[in-house]
């Protein structure tokens, strides 16, 4: 599958994946047998005419290796999933009722 080769926003990607705080772990993990992005991933630095790019004349071959494959990938939500309700009849009856109760329709329940 073809990815957006898009660095910026593949870049922005990465830190996203590996952010991590106290009520969530990363979505992103890298294990100690991937030898060559845990060598040059920390010492990757910023490109000095454009910050928010990586600079490319150093060994960035296994990062844009990631973020390209991270840019295949569908974007993570924040939002954790919420089961819908479920909508019986009653529940629907109750819902109309209400509205037409805040609309002040003649015959409201």
């Amino acid at each position: 599958m073809k990815g957006d080769n898009n660095r910026i926003a593949g870049w922005n990607v990465i830190h996203s994946y590996l952010e991590y705080n106290d009520k969530q772990k990363p979505k992103l993990q890298i294990f100690r047998n991937c030898y060559n992005l845990i060598t040059t991933l920390p010492g990757l630095i910023h490109d000095q005419r454009n910050p928010e790019d990586v600079d490319s004349s150093g060994d960035d071959h296994a990062s844009d290796s990631l973020r390209y494959g991270l840019m295949t990938k569908p974007r993570v939500s924040q939002r954790p999933y919420v089961k819908p309700p479920v909508r019986s009849f009653d529940w629907i009856m109750k819902k109309t009722a209400e509205e037409r109760a805040l609309k002040s329709y003649v015959g409201h329940l």
